[in-house]
């Protein structure tokens, strides 16, 4: 992978990340606590808080858009790279729901380690790490093998951030590499994914899809009125529903379909969604 591929996507990236040592020492010291009372092994190899069976999947499934949008686009970006990595994107409470990375390393994080879907993020759980810091924070992360409580994650060193859509964290991303690696160069491929996804997820916003449709529209030459009734008309409303939403009869409303049907170069109604949609 060329390294300037990413490098020019976090031009000084740096300020862009909370490392271990910028946090506020009585902050650390009271996760350490929350985890000494759980009697938590930090020597432990395996990961225990794990949801399964169908809570996991109704889990899943409220989160189904997210993963969609970023199972794809971690997936892209690891291909392009030889060197160990993973990405692992967790629902707000912590919980993974998507990972990605080379088959092998899952495979053996999930034998080994009990990590993989459904693994449960939290200090109880897992300690000190990068994806519990971030919900702690509720911001970017940085911390090194050396910096996270268990010994299991001692030779990654891991990003992790908040993943926000309409200004609110719908989940977490988190970067796993081999601690020797250059973590500024991995700090660029973090944010770029990281930008991806929440470009993807704001372009599903009903703001964003109206939006869209709207522009698509317009370049048809529609009046503001055509432009008004045939976006509701593809959002499903009855002639009846746009008539009464802008005081208009039901034989104008239908008039303007027919005129925006002309201009569209369509028929009828399954050709405008089709056209549009």
């Amino acid at each position: 992978m060329e390294s300037t591929l990413f490098m020019n996507a976090a031009a000084d990236a740096k300020r862009l990340w909370v490392e271990f040592s910028d946090i506020e020492p009585l902050k650390v010291i009271e996760w350490k606590r929350a985890v000494r009372e759980a009697r938590l092994d930090i020597n432990s190899k395996r990961l225990y808080g794990k949801k399964a069976g169908n809570g996991f999947r109704e889990l899943q499934n409220g989160y189904r858009s997210l993963v969609d949008i970023a199972e794809p686009r971690c997936s892209e970006i690891l291909q392009r790279t030889a060197k160990p990595a993973m990405f692992m994107v967790t629902a707000a409470e912590g919980t993974v729901i998507s990972m990605s990375g080379q088959a092998d390393l899952l495979r053996r994080m999930e034998e080994e380690h009990n990590l993989g879907l459904g693994t449960v993020f939290n200090l109880q759980k897992s300690g000190v790490n990068a994806i519990t810091v971030a919900r702690e924070l509720k911001r970017w992360v940085f911390l090194k093998g050396s910096e996270h409580e268990l010994q299991l994650f001692a030779r990654w060193s891991c990003f992790c951030s908040p993943i926000h859509q309409d200004e609110r964290i719908v989940g977490y991303l988190d970067l796993s590499f081999a601690d020797e690696e250059d973590h500024v160069l991995f700090a660029s491929i973090f944010d770029f994914t990281l930008r991806g996804i929440e470009e993807g997820l704001r372009q599903q916003s009903p703001d964003a899809r109206k939006e869209s449709v709207m522009e698509r529209l317009r370049e048809y030459k529609l009046t503001p009125r055509e432009l008004e009734i045939g976006y509701l008309w593809l959002m499903n409303n009855s002639v009846r529903s746009i008539a009464e939403k802008l005081v208009l009869t039901e034989g104008t409303t239908r008039l303007v379909i027919k005129k925006v049907y002309k201009k569209t170069v369509v028929s009828d109604k399954g050709g405008f969604l089709s056209k549009f949609l």
